[in-house]
């Protein structure tokens, strides 16, 4: 009895619901018009338009990209929107930056033999990175991360950073925890690296290094991602963007160095990355900052900068 009754009721919850939607769609005809106006071949068209081989690949500053935003703004035209953009258009201007990588790129550890600090497979300069040069005492920030909105910070000792370059993890805590504050296995955005390294830098830290992760991502004893990748001898394609309201910000050197390398300046300030990276980075609420006694470092980055107003 209890199942049919429930059957009941839903067969008249949904009728009831059809009719409200109906009435008020006959008393608003201000509203969006319904699904009875989207056409197959109207959606196959815009999308062999917009996806056709004429846009090559509607790659940010490219003419392809341009006119695939020109499109996408008269259909909004046509369909009676208001522009919220600059100066009540559909746009809204931004400038970008594109980098480069300069020849003048080097990084001293006292303590771990120069054959163990080789430009491209030890170090190189971040995207992210300002040219210049700095050095100090290495201090380690778990993963550099500062979120008050999720009561994250790993900047809780307010002057440990002062004049002293700050060493890294990639990536964020509970990377592969479903239930992570940090949108759970999906990378989020205080794992971005600008963002890491400009809450370092208004932490006072003179430079930053970034290292992978190896408690999570134990077979990568190198650099977080290969040099030619990140720059290229021969880019096949036009250079990156990043966003310039970032990048401009950073004003301090940024290297990635290889698991191999940061587990070399822990070893000689009698510490064990793993352990550090597992018992303190991963804590909830953050990590407080961890002098490595002993290990100074020196780096210049050479990485050129050119700005694409207004895009």
């Amino acid at each position: 009895m209890n199942s049919m009754r429930a059957g009941w009721t839903l067969g008249v919850a949904i009728p009831t619901v059809v009719v409200v939607v109906v009435v008020v769609a006959a008393q608003d005809p201000d509203l969006a018009p319904g699904g009875d106006t989207i056409r197959a071949d109207d959606l196959q068209a815009d999308v062999g338009f917009l996806a056709g081989d004429h846009m090559q690949g509607r790659r940010t500053g490219t003419p392809g990209n341009r006119q695939a935003a020109e499109f996408i703004a008269s259909r909004f035209d046509r369909l009676g929107l208001s522009g919220v953009g600059t100066n009540g258009s559909h746009f809204q201007s931004f400038d970008l930056i594109t980098t480069g990588l300069g020849d003048d790129n080097r990084l001293e550890v006292p303590g771990v033999p120069a054959t163990d600090v080789t430009f491209g497979s030890a170090y190189y300069p971040d995207p992210t990175s300002a040219s210049g040069t700095a050095g100090g005492e290495v201090v380690f920030v778990g993963f550099g991360i500062s979120a008050a909105a999720l009561e994250h910070d790993d900047y809780q000792s307010s002057s440990a950073l002062d004049g002293k370059v700050a060493l890294i993890l990639n990536h964020e805590p509970g990377e592969f925890d479903a239930d992570s504050p940090f949108d759970g296995v999906i990378a989020s955005e205080h794992s971005r690296p600008v963002r890491k390294v400009l809450a370092a830098q208004a932490a006072g830290a003179t430079a930053v290094l970034i290292a992978p992760d190896l408690h999570n991502h134990a077979g990568r004893r190198g650099t977080t991602r290969p040099l030619r990748s990140v720059w290229p001898d021969r880019p096949r394609r036009p250079s990156g963007y990043q966003v310039a309201g970032w990048t401009k910000r950073v004003r301090i050197p940024v290297v990635q160095i290889s698991g191999d390398l940061a587990e070399q300046i822990m070893d000689n300030a009698g510490l064990t990355l793993r352990e550090l990276a597992t018992r303190q980075a991963e804590r909830p609420g953050g990590i407080e900052a961890v002098p490595l006694p002993g290990q100074l470092v020196e780096l210049t980055t050479s990485v050129h900068r050119g700005l694409w107003p207004n895009r």
